[in-house]
């Protein structure tokens, strides 16, 4: 086996710095994880309150933008225009990643309500738990 050059391990080195920082900025792209939610009490329609400010507390854990977001989506009201809530709030953070966290959002809702709660999250034909969120 030949031995290394200088310009090779500097070649090694470049090429784990990139992929370091390729994989920093996929932080910002975290999955919600449901270690996040296993200290939320589950919504039964009478504690709305104290649910989601955990809820978007652990949220917020898992991504940094979302507990702005589901701020935005309650002072919104009733029929929040989410085009102009992830335009204002993240820069038009539109697309695939709102899509994507949406979805994702939704399975950890679905997961975290019962009774009447169960029933305005299962309203939701489409999944989305933005839009599963403002109901």
């Amino acid at each position: 086996m030949a031995a290394m050059t200088f310009e090779d391990i500097q070649s090694l080195i470049k090429a784990a710095v990139q992929a370091a920082l390729a994989g920093k900025g996929n932080s910002e792209r975290a999955r919600l994880d449901e270690r996040h939610f296993r200290r939320v009490d589950k919504l039964d329609g009478q504690n709305w309150k104290e649910f989601s400010f955990q809820f978007k507390t652990a949220a917020g854990a898992g991504h940094g933008k979302i507990r702005e977001i589901l701020d935005d989506i309650i002072r919104a009201g009733k029929d929040p225009d989410y085009e102009m809530i992830f335009n204002d709030s993240l820069n038009n953070w539109v697309g695939d990643e709102a899509k994507t966290l949406g979805s994702e959002l939704y399975a950890v809702l679905s997961s975290m309500v019962v009774g009447d709660a169960m029933t305005v999250v299962r309203g939701v034909a489409n999944g989305d738990g933005w839009d599963a969120w403002s109901r």
